[in-house]
């Protein structure tokens, strides 16, 4: 059994009618199945009633790509007063490295009885629900010690356990690492035609390799596209204190 809560009403609304996204087979029979083992809260104080929270708003973008993190802020300044002491909130979005440590300098100042955890998801669209009822493994970052850990067993997949920064850089290096492949499948492409051939005539042979694996982001394609790639490219070329590493990544993005 779960419950959900939105300050936006209009999207509770949306939950109730069954209209969730067309992207993601089998979602809305899948909901159906469940319905009754889901609690519609009916306003912000029925969050004092959870011991643990899940934060999942997919982190919006801007048209040049920044992760609009204000999105997220901008809501937990509106449920932290609503969310029981010691209470264990888990957000899932799209953050930078450090978000979480700054989230406790600033809005969870004088809250220092909420235990934060970030979930590393690693959501594919398409399969994001097969992917998170089966996970291949599960991350999860957090400076106290997670007392519902076990619950998480039930998953029986590996569990990797992080401080909130390393958890939120393997988001990061994921999104990062696959934003890499995809270009070089481009890249790839554009050598091969030279040859006569398309790249994907050859990529199934190098999926074929180990080291590569045939579940690889090596299809040459139109780019990168769905904003979660996007969101954690503009984030390093923002952070990084090396110029080395921003134009690595600029000259890729280009």
């Amino acid at each position: 059994r779960c419950s959900v809560y939105d300050f936006d009403k209009n999207l509770v609304k949306k939950f109730e009618n069954y209209e969730v996204t067309n992207e993601e087979p089998g979602l809305k029979s899948y909901l159906k199945k469940n319905y009754q083992k889901i609690t519609i809260c009916k306003n912000k104080e029925d969050i004092k009633n959870y011991n643990t929270i899940f934060l999942t708003i997919d982190t919006p973008l801007t048209l040049d790509g920044r992760p609009k993190v204000e999105k997220i802020i901008s809501t937990l300044k509106q449920a932290v007063n609503f969310i029981k002491k010691n209470s264990n909130l888990i957000i899932t979005s799209q953050v930078y490295c450090g978000f979480c440590e700054d989230l406790k300098k600033t809005i969870f100042k004088n809250r220092p009885d909420i235990n934060l955890i970030y979930f590393a998801e690693t959501l594919v669209m398409g399969k994001a629900l097969e992917r998170f009822t089966n996970p291949e493994r599960i991350i999860l970052g957090f400076d106290k010690k997670v007392k519902f850990l076990k619950e998480f067993e039930k998953f029986n997949c590996k569990i990797f356990q992080f401080s909130l920064r390393e958890a939120e850089m393997i988001k990061m290096a994921i999104n990062l690492f696959l934003f890499t492949s995809v270009n070089y499948a481009n890249a790839m492409d554009y050598y091969c035609r030279q040859y006569g051939f398309k790249f994907s005539k050859i990529n199934k042979a190098l999926k074929s390799d180990k080291r590569i694996g045939k579940d690889s982001y090596i299809s040459p394609s139109l780019g990168v596209s769905g904003g979660h790639l996007e969101r954690d490219v503009f984030t390093i070329i923002r952070t990084s204190k090396n110029q080395k590493l921003k134009n690595f990544f600029l000259k890729m993005k280009s």
